[in-house]
């Protein structure tokens, strides 16, 4: 049971306001009658709601100090009682944890709690991997995700080779790199071979927008989620 003031909750909240613009005497203004929240909200998660909520003359610029947990359950919290300003704590809150997370994981989250940026992320880190992405990723992202995520891919390394091409032909670095066949990206006849441990986007003038294609494509998806403001 928690015994706290309305100023202890989240202000400019709709939900709150509604439960305490009810008749004075009714549930919520008594210890005999506490307001009963949702079953699957458990007292963890509200606890870790009001460290953010309820401190004493908190600093405007200072977060405090939650674990991972206790972010998570108050995103979860500023998710379904629309706590805008909880949530953006959350996510800065969050932001130094979420740099260790996997691209799955960060798009896993990001579909869970609503999280533009996650989303982003997890997509261009996935969309610009040097590697074949895992067989067990595709079973988590879904199908329709993987697809498009797969098209992103194609289209991120088409317009690398077509870089690498131009750079070879136009430039005096990489002039007489050998004309050999047909390349298939561009209209030029040239060899061009990537050796040792570099990757291509290591030999290429200007890297791959891959963050641009992930916004172009998944862009829908994008502006649903939270905090979107199409250049993060």
């Amino acid at each position: 049971l928690f015994n706290i003031p309305r100023s202890g909750l989240p202000s400019h909240s709709n939900y709150f306001d509604s439960l305490f613009s009810l008749d004075f005497g009714g549930a919520g203004s008594n210890l005999e009658s506490p307001i009963r929240l949702d079953a699957d909200i458990t007292a963890d998660d509200f606890r870790s709601l009001l460290k953010i909520t309820y401190r004493p003359s908190p600093s405007a610029d200072q977060l405090p100090a939650l674990t991972v947990d206790q972010w998570m359950s108050a995103l979860k919290l500023a998710k379904r009682w629309s706590l805008g300003d909880v949530r953006d704590k959350a996510v800065s809150g969050l932001s130094l944890q979420m740099q260790h997370k996997t691209p799955l994981e960060k798009i896993l989250l990001a579909k869970k709690y609503d999280v533009a940026r996650w989303f982003e992320e997890g997509l261009t880190a996935l969309a610009s991997l040097d590697k074949p992405i895992d067989p067990t990723i595709k079973k988590q992202l879904g199908w329709e995700i993987y697809a498009r995520l797969m098209d992103v891919r194609e289209r991120g390394r088409t317009g690398a080779w077509r870089q690498l091409c131009a750079f070879v032909d136009t430039s005096s670095s990489g002039k007489g790199k050998g004309v050999a066949s047909s390349c298939p990206h561009c209209d030029f006849t040239h060899s061009i071979t990537i050796s040792g441990a570099k990757s291509l986007e290591d030999h290429l003038p200007h890297p791959t927008p891959y963050g641009e294609l992930v916004k172009e494509e998944f862009g829908k998806e994008l502006h649903g989620m939270k905090g979107y403001t199409g250049s993060s």
